[in-house]
């Protein structure tokens, strides 16, 4: 009696393929590829011109359909075993931060459970969502401390092929790969706006003070411009005050100064003023710098005690030519 086809190998075990498995391998991508192009409202084959690859969701957080995960390396290596590693190549994904090379990241294709592994566009026409807080650039790229969706500017690694015409965040489709061929954490030569969120369980410490990094300034970069907009309003078990400012070691400069963190939100007046106008910060230094997010608690109350509060902050930053 014949073998079964689908029948898996050990290592080390010689790979026969027959005539019968091979048939059955092609007779699954033919599959997969007519449900690509049957989906209803597919104008466009997107499978034809991308890359996807499988990666595991290293986040402390489930990753909807279309996030974005950083790539950090292989999950199985040559050295862990040499013929899984020449069958496939899956990618570990991580949150994305400012040592994030520009580039390297995916858009999920699925939702991926933290821990799980799903399919993800590696290179090509990928849905996504973009963050603009101002208008939408011809480009975009990860950014740091962001699952859910690129910036946009006039750099970046993958091009916008269209936007929605309003909104903060908006829904876009972009080609990876396809960029301007310059940096954008830090961004190129025009300045571009980059965003991180900062959630209280962020700064959950039993102290009255945090200097958290939220921005890695690396020397030659000018920061022109920075806000700090708070999207819930920062709580805790006592009634004590709770404040913050964006500033760099040694509080020089301070780019954008204290202010409270309790106020009402009431559209866009519980955001922090950015730098005045014209002027503009340089890392003249050889090193790199840290830029703080400076959390204090007032009347003895320790950052341990907040129950609610999140922030983003928006640093529109680019290197000398």
């Amino acid at each position: 009696m014949p073998g079964d086809p689908l029948r898996k190998v050990v290592p080390g075990q010689p790979r026969d393929i027959s005539a019968a498995t091979w048939n059955l391998l092609i007779d699954a991508a033919r599959s997969q590829r007519d449900r690509e192009q049957s989906r209803p409202g597919a104008a466009v084959d997107l499978a034809g011109d991308r890359t996807v690859a499988l990666v595991r969701n290293g986040t402390a957080n489930a990753v909807e359909r279309f996030g974005v995960l950083a790539l950090d390396g292989p999950i199985i290596g040559p050295d862990d075993a040499l013929d899984q590693f020449e069958s496939r190549v899956a990618f570990e994904g991580v949150t994305p931060d400012g040592a994030t090379p520009a580039g390297r990241f995916v858009v999920c294709l699925e939702p991926i459970p933290e821990d799980g592994i799903g399919r993800a566009v590696l290179s090509g026409v990928a849905i996504c969502k973009l963050d603009v807080p101002g208008a939408v650039g011809e480009y975009a790229e990860a950014m740091p401390g962001n699952t859910e969706s690129l910036s946009t500017g006039d750099t970046g690694t993958a091009r916008v092929l269209w936007a929605e015409s309003s909104g903060t965040t908006r829904w876009a489709v972009v080609r990876l790969g396809d960029g301007s061929g310059a940096a954008v954490a830090p961004p190129g030569g025009t300045p571009a706006w980059v965003k991180i969120t900062v959630d209280y369980t962020d700064v959950d410490i039993a102290s009255g003070s945090i200097n958290h990094v939220v921005y890695d300034w690396l020397a030659g970069v000018v920061i022109h411009d920075a806000i700090v907009r708070p999207t819930e309003s920062w709580a805790n078990t006592g009634d004590v005050t709770v404040t913050a400012r964006l500033t760099t070691s040694g509080d020089s400069p301070v780019i954008v100064p204290t202010s409270s963190l309790k106020t009402t939100i009431t559209g866009t007046t519980f955001q922090m003023s950015s730098l005045s106008p014209n002027t503009s910060f340089l890392n003249s230094f050889t090193d790199d710098r840290d830029v703080y997010l400076t959390i204090d608690m007032g009347g003895g109350g320790t950052l341990d005690s907040l129950t609610a509060g999140s922030v983003d902050i928006y640093i529109l930053a680019s290197t000398l030519p």
